[in-house]
């Protein structure tokens, strides 16, 4: 009987042995399974702090490139309001000396209804090339803010699409893990 008894001790400490080691493999692979959703876990957190100053530092590039537009667009438009009054002024001194000497004829000649005239529709051209020049003014601005909208919304669109893309890549990236 204590031979039986000795045979089962036996066997039962075996089992227990083996279940033993069993276990502790099993624990051995889910610890190491553990470290390494860890270490995963921490590269993405990484990848996911890298994209997001990336994104930081392009938006930074594009609000600091709106600006820079902006200031071109304005000193652009200054310029040509600068050569369009100069234009202007040397026009309107040339016709004005143009006039006066037509003028100064036909007061000599005693025309005088006819200066009248002449200075009436000397205002009414005036005003007529003012009117135009504005409009003018209006359409190159009005082309130049679209443009400038246009190149906003192209950029915001790329920036916006570029991310998504990088997102998809790291979803399928980790998916595939």
């Amino acid at each position: 009987l204590s031979t039986a008894e000795e045979r089962a001790a036996a066997a039962t400490a075996a089992q227990l042995a083996e279940q033993r080691a069993a276990h502790d493999t099993a624990t051995q692979r889910h610890l190491s399974f553990v470290d390494r959703l860890l270490k995963d876990k921490d590269e993405l957190a990484a990848k996911c702090a890298q994209l997001s100053d990336g994104l930081s530092a392009s938006e930074g590039r594009h609000v600091a490139h709106v600006k820079e537009l902006t200031t071109t667009w304005g000193a652009e438009l200054k310029r040509h309001k600068a050569a369009w009054s100069h234009e202007e002024r040397s026009t309107r001194d040339a016709w004005e000396a143009e006039k006066t000497r037509e003028v100064k004829e036909l007061t000599i000649r005693g025309l005088e209804p006819e200066v009248q005239r002449l200075v009436q529709k000397h205002r009414a051209e005036f005003r007529d090339i003012q009117d135009a020049h504005r409009e003018d003014l209006r359409k190159q601005n009005a082309e130049l803010t679209q443009r400038h909208e246009e190149y906003v919304r192209s950029l915001r669109e790329r920036t916006v699409r570029d991310h998504e893309d990088e997102l998809e890549k790291e979803r399928l990236a980790a998916a595939g893990r």
